[in-house]
C-alpha cells in the first residue's frame, strides 16, 4: 500500500502489490474476487453508455475503458474496500466506521453517475434535442418493452449484485441483504410510477423501470445494514428522486440524458451512501464482517477497534452469546464504545493542531 502517514495516522491512497494476479495475489481466493470485482468494474462502465448513448464512437468507448477500468475503479475501490483512506475515516479521525459501502452504491454506480455527467456535458446534446430557445424535445425510446425486459434482467442481477458482496454463502445476512433489496426496488418502482401519474395523469413505463433502478441503486449500499422498513424508505425516496433529478438534468442544466444514468445512478449512489449513516441500525457492519475471516482473537481486536459497529444481541465469532448489562449492551460493547469515545475526543483536539503534524510517505 502506498500510503502518507500525517500524525500518526496513515492515509492509504493505492495497492503495490499483486499487479497482473502475481505474486502475493497468485491465489484462488485472490482470483475469484478479481471475477467478481471484474463484474462491478464493467457496471461502472456501462453507467456512461447510457447518459451518452447515440453519439460517440466505439473507438473512443475503448479509451475510455482503459482509464476507467485500469485507474479510477481500482483505486476508489482500494480507498474504500481495500484498507484505503476513506475507510480508515473512523479510525484515524473518529468519524464513525468511515466509509462504508456495502455493495457499491457509491463506489460503482456515483462513480459511473459523476462519469456520465461530466462527459455528457463535454460531448453535448444529440440533434433536435434542444431547441434555440433552450426548450427540450423528447425523443422517445424505440422499444419500450425490450427496455422493460433489461430493467428485470437488471433486477434480477441485482441479487447476485448484493447477496453476492457478502463474500460467503454462509453468512446468514445474505437473507436480509437479497429482501432489502426486492423491497427498495418494488417501492422505487410504485413511488416512480405514482409520482408521474399524479403529476400528468397517467403512468409512463420507462420511469416506472427507472424508479425500480434507482430504488435498487439506493440500497445497495445500506443493504445489510437497515431493516425492512427503512429499506422501504429508501426505495421510494429514491423512486421520487430519480423523477426530481430527470427533469432538473434536462431542464436546468440542459443535458441530454437519453436513459436518465446520470439520475438513476448519480443521484441515487449519492444517496445510498447517505442512507448508510441514516438508516443504519448497527445491527450489522465492518466489524462484525470481518469475523467471517478472523480467528477469534483478531475478531474480538478489530470488536474493540470498530465497537459502534456491534449490536448488543450478535453472537461471537465462536457462537456464543456476549453478556450483556441490564441496557441490554454487552459488557465488551460498553468498555469499547466508552473507549471510541474517548479516541474521538482526542481526535477532535488532534484536529485542531493539524497544521504541526509531521508528513510521512511510506510504501508498504
Amino acid at each position: 500500500m502506498f500510503s502518507i502517514t500525517v500524525g500518526g495516522h496513515e492515509w492509504g491512497l493505492f495497492g503495490m502489490k499483486g499487479f497482473f494476479l502475481t505474486g502475493v495475489a497468485y491465489n484462488a481466493s485472490v482470483f475469484a474476487f478479481l471475477l467478481f470485482q471484474m463484474v462491478f468494474m464493467d457496471t461502472t462502465l456501462t453507467i456512461p453508455t447510457g447518459a451518452l448513448a447515440e453519439r460517440w464512437k466505439f473507438s473512443s468507448f475503448c479509451i475510455f475503458t482503459i482509464f476507467l477500468g485500469a485507474i479510477i475503479y481500482p483505486v476508489f475501490g482500494n480507498w474504500a474496500w481495500g484498507g484505503g483512506w476513506l475507510s480508515a475515516l473512523g479510525r484515524n479521525v473518529g468519524l464513525g466506521n468511515g466509509y462504508v459501502d456495502f455493495a457499491g452504491s457509491g463506489v460503482v454506480h456515483l462513480t459511473g453517475g459523476v462519469i456520465a455527467l461530466v462527459t455528457c456535458k463535454l460531448l453535448g446534446p444529440r440533434r433536435g434535442k434542444f431547441n434555440p430557445d433552450g426548450s427540450a424535445n423528447v425523443i422517445p425510446g424505440h422499444n419500450i418493452p425490450m427496455a422493460i425486459y433489461g430493467t428485470f434482467v437488471l433486477a434480477f442481477g441485482w441479487f447476485g449484485f448484493n447477496a453476492g458482496s457478502t463474500l460467503a454463502g454462509t453468512d446468514v445476512r445474505i437473507g436480509v441483504v437479497a429482501t432489502n433489496t426486492m423491497l427498495a426496488g418494488a417501492a422505487g418502482a410504485i413511488s416512480a410510477m405514482a409520482w408521474l401519474w399524479m403529476k400528468y395523469g397517467k403512468p409512463d413505463p420507462s420511469m416506472l423501470a427507472n424508479g425500480m433502478l434507482a430504488g435498487l441503486v439506493a440500497i445497495t449500499a445500506p443493504c445489510a445494514f437497515v431493516t425492512a422498513p427503512s429499506a422501504v424508505v429508501i426505495g421510494l425516496i429514491a423512486g421520487l428522486l430519480v423523477c426530481w433529478a430527470v427533469v432538473f438534468f434536462e431542464k436546468t442544466l440542459k443535458l441530454d440524458d437519453p436513459v436518465g444514468a446520470i439520475s438513476v445512478h448519480g443521484v441515487n449512489g449519492l444517496f445510498g451512501v447517505l442512507a448508510v449513516g441514516i438508516f443504519a441500525d448497527g445491527t450489522y457492519g465492518p466489524a462484525s464482517m470481518a469475523c467471517r475471516v478472523m480467528s477469534p482473537a483478531c475478531c474480538m481486536a478489530e470488536r474493540d477497534r470498530s465497537p459502534l459497529s456491534w449490536s448488543a444481541h450478535a453472537p461471537t465469532s465462536c457462537g456464543s452469546a456476549r453478556p450483556r448489562t441490564r441496557h441490554g449492551r454487552s459488557r465488551a460493547s460498553s468498555r469499547a464504545v466508552a473507549a471510541s469515545r474517548q479516541r474521538s475526543r482526542s481526535s477532535d483536539s488532534t484536529s485542531r493542531r493539524w497544521a504541526h503534524w509531521p508528513i510521512r510517505i511510506a510504501v508498504t
